[in-house]
């Protein structure tokens, strides 16, 4: 019988600017790492207004590190 295997959680520290305030701490986030146009490595958040037409906000992302469980 095979286990079910899990990643590793992955660790971001983000720099958000003034859009870090639409985030709110213990929240679960739609997230997609992606590159911006200019090269740098982003996390995107999905569905984080309540207005439709609003897809979301990115964030840069300075590091990241995973942890094993």
């Amino acid at each position: 019988m095979e286990g079910k295997t899990s990643e590793p959680p992955i660790y971001y520290k983000l720099e958000c600017g003034v859009s870090a305030a639409e985030l709110e701490v213990g929240h679960l986030y739609k997230v997609a790492v992606a590159i911006s146009p200019d090269g740098t490595k982003i996390l995107v958040f999905f569905d984080i207004h309540p207005d439709p037409k609003a897809i979301g906000m990115s964030c840069d992302i300075e590091s990241e590190r995973t942890a094993a469980r």
